[in-house]
């Protein structure tokens, strides 16, 4: 439901919508699930959703702000074994996608909110805490420590960016949020 409204939501009814969850590598396939820069380049814009996490952390209010939370965080195992996987600004594939459609000057469009049934034929969509959630995740992008399926992609990945570019790719992700 979440991803739906995300591509539906205040949208034109003759939207065309490409949803990489299932084409791009998020699960080890045939190297030609890893096309996607030229998917993008016919995209008019870029949205990214998430669905809003039950997580105290990431919900508190400035959280990521204090480096010793953050760092403690990212030593939890709520972060290593939930976050890193769920949430695209904590994998490798999601920054790359992110930074190409910055590369390619396509508008960012973030999404984060929560879809309940509200009736037999009306959905309601809530983003209560999707600011902080947004706000708290700026400060966790970091490609080098993305999470990937497959460790081959990552290091052709990594390379391919560049170690100089890592800092910008970071910075550059993290401003869009």
């Amino acid at each position: 439901g979440d991803l739906v409204a995300a591509a539906c939501v205040g949208a034109d009814a003759n939207r065309i919508v490409w949803i990489d969850v299932f084409a791009v590598r998020q699960w080890p396939g045939n190297s030609a699930d890893l096309c996607f820069r030229d998917v993008l380049a016919r995209c008019t814009a870029v949205i990214v959703a998430t669905s809003l996490v039950d997580d105290g952390e990431l919900n508190g209010e400035g959280y990521m702000y204090h480096s010793e939370q953050r760092a403690a965080y990212l030593e939890s195992d709520v972060y290593n074994t939930v976050t890193k996987r769920v949430l695209p600004f904590c994998r490798l594939w999601c920054i790359v996608e992110m930074a190409h459609a910055w590369k390619a000057d396509k508008p960012l469009i973030f999404f984060c909110g929560k879809t309940t049934l509200s009736s037999e034929s009306t959905v309601e969509v809530e983003r209560g805490m999707a600011v902080v959630l947004l706000d708290n995740c700026s400060r966790l992008v970091d490609v080098e420590s993305a999470g990937v399926a497959v460790q081959a992609d990552k290091v052709r990945e990594l390379a391919a960016i560049g170690p100089e570019n890592i800092a910008l790719l970071n910075d550059t992700v993290a401003g869009a949020l």
